[in-house]
């Protein structure tokens, strides 16, 4: 098995075991391992002190089996490359970037109160010993859910104001989002995909404005004749053919998996990009975080859920941009071997398991 196959295997089981540990009803058992004897006067004392003796025994040996695969997987990634594992957590930079969050953000109370929890568990999780692989992965599961909430209280929030308001203030978020995207490279934090996404909502709003403007200019003839114009070319798509979110937990593994996309696409653009009834009309890009042999194997995977997704149409629909900027063409992706792609298996495994 090759390096890269071998790395993706073990990352795959460390999510697996993240599940385990999180089932851990006395996750005390695990941070005890290292110290055997506080790990067995805690077990004695649970079960002198208490009648489920048999339940104390099956954490324990849950707790040991997760320790011992973990320190195992672990090591392995250490000794194919020491980069691969965090060895600490910074608190003060985590509670930066979730003030960064709120301040960004358009959250209520309760989302609030949800983000200052988040840091009080992370605090928690490291006192106990929890792996910082485990954490990391919690973390980003808890941001994505709260940050969707977030989206949808912004949009309320846009939907009841003037579109005048709307765009000044539009603007205004902008300026700051690009300002804290400085700040946050600068100090070496990472908002992952949070401030892009929260700027194209702004840049949707604007837009909107701009288009109100176009419209109220528009005489009732000049939009009949606009309307009776025959069209110059048909609708142009890949032909999806399942329901809308079918592809949302495909997309979403490869990202994790095989960094299928750029950090300036996110999942959710690239499913409504590529499902789009119209290509025409889509003026984004899908920027690819993967190689391009890796691409074209994602592409063989996906072919059953489009009527024409093949090299031809891709280039002609002039939205996809390979790792290293440029635009994927027909010719690049026929001429791309995938006969020795490390990440085969990774990939099959995805839609295989979905």
């Amino acid at each position: 098995m090759k390096k890269h196959e071998y790395q993706a295997v073990i990352f795959e089981e460390l999510d697996k075991l993240r599940t385990q540990f999180n089932s851990i009803v006395y996750p005390e058992y695990y941070r005890l391992m290292p110290n055997r004897e506080l790990m067995k006067s805690y077990f004695l004392d649970n079960c002198l002190g208490e009648d489920d003796h048999e339940k104390h025994a099956e954490e324990l040996k849950k707790a040991v089996l997760v320790y011992q695969m973990v320190q195992f997987f672990e090591g392995e990634l250490i000794r194919i490359d020491p980069k691969l594992i965090r060895t600490s957590l910074d608190l003060e930079a985590l509670n930066l970037v979730i003030n960064d969050l709120i301040s960004i953000m358009v959250p209520n109370a309760h989302m609030v109160k949800q983000l200052r929890e988040i840091f009080a568990q992370a605090a928690l999780w490291l006192k106990n010993k929890k792996p910082i692989l485990f954490i990391e992965l919690d973390l980003i599961d808890a941001f994505c859910s709260l940050f969707k909430q977030a989206i949808r209280n912004l949009q309320q929030l846009m939907d009841h104001q003037p579109a005048d308001l709307k765009a000044l203030y539009a603007a205004c978020q902008i300026r700051n989002l690009d300002y804290l995207s400085i700040n946050a490279q600068k100090n070496g934090r990472a908002l992952n995909q949070c401030i892009d996404n929260l700027r194209k909502v702004f840049l949707c709003e604007m837009q909107y404005k701009q288009h109100q403007d176009q419209c109220s200019q528009l005489t009732f003839e000049q939009f009949m004749a606009k309307e009776t114009q025959a069209p110059t070319t048909g609708l142009f798509s890949f032909g999806y053919k399942k329901s809308p979110g079918f592809l949302s937990p495909f997309i979403q593994a490869l990202v994790v998996k095989v960094g299928f996309l750029d950090a300036r696409t996110s999942v959710e653009d690239c499913v409504r990009i590529i499902t789009s009834d119209n290509l025409g009309l889509i003026t984004d890009k899908i920027y690819l975080g993967c190689k391009t042999n890796e691409f074209k194997y994602i592409i063989k995977h996906f072919k059953p859920f489009f009527r024409t997704l093949t090299p031809t149409t891709i280039e002609k629909s002039g939205i996809f941009i390979s790792n290293v900027g440029n635009p994927i063409t027909a010719n690049c992706l026929y001429n791309t071997g995938i006969e020795n792609l490390q990440t085969k298996l990774t990939i099959d495994n995805i839609f295989n398991q979905k």
